[in-house]
């Protein structure tokens, strides 16, 4: 018998999926959005010191690894240069995706700079991380996309966000090449000096309602996770919450975090709702006092809610961990006879952020709160 010989590459598996998948999934925060668009550029600012143009940056193509941190990929459309200053492409070479290609790439006229096309494909990262929505959609109802591109018409970032950052988006989507700014000089900007959090990977919620006692959650949480392998520590810094906890999964490498907090009814006029909801925006904080609010419209008088944060890990292990620890706890203390028709729903999504509730018989105060909460598409908000 002959002996086979191949060659092969070892890659690192990033469980957090495509940065597509985590927005789609996602209300993302300036102090979020800020945290991975500085770890984006890092990526690509060694690139091109490496001598290398992506040529096709865009969520899609932008992964997260298991502990949570940025990955480029797919260099199918790369292009490597002899020295640092010589990235010069000739005109009509075109690479990537059209809805993510430079005005100069589209023109077809002259040469055009590499690493500039790059640092266009950014800003057009940075409008879809702050707006959920890409500057330049390739659709069967608009077929001007090119033209568009062309003459950088886009729909303007809304002033609920900064103005640093509509200001940065702005330099890195200008139509002439040579005003874009390079990767040193984006990471030296002053949006990027500011607050920036480390997002989790994923997020689920429960909520227990009415509330039952601290110490029977304490216990029945605690003897739950030991029996999924978990090993659970008390947090010394609790803060507001009512427990903290932090658990490991040895065998999966499964890192996550649990806050129990308390709830109670509370109303909000519709001015403090205003401005709350632009706080949400540009705020860690402000997302969560909206999530909260929508969770008290329909909270019975008291309730407490835990929050699961996934740290690090293999996402499809926290779903499946997660959807069964939400099942012993709403079987605990409340009824799980309508949350069965959600299973499915967890493992289809990329990046899990649902929020449960004890199942009970639906009021049209609950049904508004629901709409409330997919108004706001509160998914992965502040991510502690």
């Amino acid at each position: 018998m002959s002996k086979q010989q191949w060659n092969a590459v070892a890659l690192t598996l990033c469980g957090g999926g495509s940065l597509s998948e985590y927005r789609s999934s996602t209300n993302i925060t300036e102090p979020i959005a800020r945290y991975l668009f500085y770890h984006i550029v890092l990526g690509l600012r060694e690139l091109h010191k490496a001598k290398i143009a992506h040529m096709d940056l865009r969520l899609e193509n932008i992964l997260i690894d298991n502990d949570g941190d940025i990955r480029i990929c797919d260099f199918g459309n790369s292009l490597g240069f002899q020295k640092l200053d010589d990235d010069l492409v000739k005109s009509g070479t075109v690479a990537g995706t059209v809805s993510h290609m430079a005005p100069e790439m589209l023109g077809f006229e002259e040469d055009y700079h590499a690493k500039k096309a790059d640092m266009w494909c950014c800003g057009l990262v940075l409008y879809e991380l702050l707006t959920g929505q890409q500057a330049f959609q390739v659709s069967k109802n608009d077929k001007n996309v090119v033209q568009k591109i062309l003459s950088a018409k886009f729909e303007p970032i809304g002033l609920n966000f900064s103005q640093e950052a509509r200001l940065l988006c702005n330099m890195l989507l200008d139509y002439e090449p040579s005003e874009r700014p390079d990767c040193d000089e984006v990471l030296a900007h002053p949006w990027l000096q500011k607050e920036m959090h480390k997002p989790a990977i994923a997020k689920g919620i429960v909520l227990l309602d009415p509330a039952p006692e601290q110490f029977k959650v304490e216990k029945k949480l605690t003897e739950c996770l030991n029996k999924e392998g978990l090993t659970v520590t008390y947090s010394n810094n609790q803060g507001k919450y009512m427990f903290k906890l932090k658990c490991k999964q040895p065998h999966s490498g499964l890192v996550l975090s649990v806050t129990a907090e308390f709830m109670d009814q509370n109303d909000h006029d519709s001015i403090e709702m205003i401005e709350i909801q632009q706080r949400a925006i540009q705020t860690q904080q402000g997302k969560k006092e909206v999530e909260n609010m929508a969770l008290k419209q329909f909270a019975s008088g008291a309730a407490i809610k835990l929050t699961f944060f996934m740290r690090s890990g293999i996402l499809w292990e926290f779903q499946k961990l997660f959807r069964r620890v939400r099942y012993v706890m709403l079987e605990e203390f409340g009824d799980v006879s309508e949350i069965s028709g959600d299973n499915e729903r967890i493992d289809d999504q990329p990046a899990v952020d649902v929020i449960y509730y004890r199942a009970q018989s639906m009021t049209s105060k609950q049904e508004n709160a629901e709409q409330l909460l997919a108004k706001q598409n509160l998914i992965q908000d502040d991510m502690m």
